[in-house]
């Protein structure tokens, strides 16, 4: 995951891609990903063009730069929810079926909130539907405040409050190549700042990001060598923001959640 840091992720899975398409091999990758993370697997999965996938970065970039230079000590500027709403009206346009292309092939990250105080993180695969696809996107999004989506999941019967997936992190499957673009620990780090990561990045900081994951995957499959992490990662693994996040989300969560998916399923 990470926000606008996913910059990281996209050139790295650019150069897989090329990869890809140099040895014929047809057979995509199982993908886990947490917040925006999980959304760059879905284009990559659904075969969208790496040029397409910078020009929506691109036009989101200038949407969210905009905002934040108009009222620059406003909350609402740093707002996150229209941004993937966006992107998923105009997936749902061009992948009318991208539920089924991706189920068991996608593994998305959430953090549930329990009734009892525990947080649990889950990961789901299977979509009943494109909405249901979407709303488990939408939910991994979720960082309290930030948001403006009344993030929930139904889950064995119970409905349940969610979070973003970067808020729990946990030990991945074996043979999992971890492309992080903080400073958590992984096979490819991009160490980019928490504070890069939640606003646009300049331009110079864009392309530097870009071609920098760009050429730790070309390493990666040349050489087999990592990237070397600066330190450890943010947040994720201490239990008091996360308790304090989690707190936010309950007492928030019939606060500001003005968006939801009809829009994107009005003419359905």
């Amino acid at each position: 995951g990470g926000a606008f840091g996913v910059i990281y992720q996209m050139g790295a899975l650019s150069k897989l891609t090329k990869y890809y398409k140099k040895y014929n091999i047809s057979h995509k990758p199982i993908i886990y990903g947490d917040s925006v993370g999980a959304l760059i697997g879905v284009l990559f999965l659904l075969g969208m063009k790496n040029s397409r996938q910078m020009e929506i970065y691109e036009d989101i970039y200038k949407l969210a730069t905009q905002r934040i230079s108009k009222k620059p000590f406003a909350i609402s500027s740093y707002y996150l929810t229209e941004y993937p709403l966006e992107i998923l009206k105009l997936i749902n346009e061009e992948y009318p079926d991208a539920y089924r292309l991706l189920s068991d092939n996608i593994f998305i990250g959430v953090v549930l909130l329990h009734k009892n105080g525990h947080c649990e993180k889950k990961w789901y695969s299977n979509f009943k539907s494109q909405k249901d696809l979407f709303n488990i996107l939408l939910c991994s999004f979720n960082i309290p405040f930030l948001s403006t989506y009344d993030a929930k999941i139904v889950d064995n019967g119970n409905t349940m409050l969610a979070m973003d997936g970067c808020l729990r992190q946990e030990k991945m499957p074996e043979g999992i190549l971890r492309i992080i673009n903080g400073n958590h620990e992984g096979e490819l780090v991009g160490n980019i700042s928490l504070y890069e990561s939640l606003i646009p990045p300049t331009k110079e900081g864009m392309t530097h990001y870009y071609e920098k994951g760009k050429e730790d995957m070309k390493k990666k499959i040349c050489t087999g060598e990592n990237t070397n992490t600066a330190s450890s990662n943010y947040f994720a693994s201490s239990s008091l923001p996360l308790f304090m996040l989690s707190f936010l989300r309950r007492k928030t969560q019939n606060v500001n959640t003005k968006h939801n998916l009809d829009y994107i399923f009005e003419d359905k």
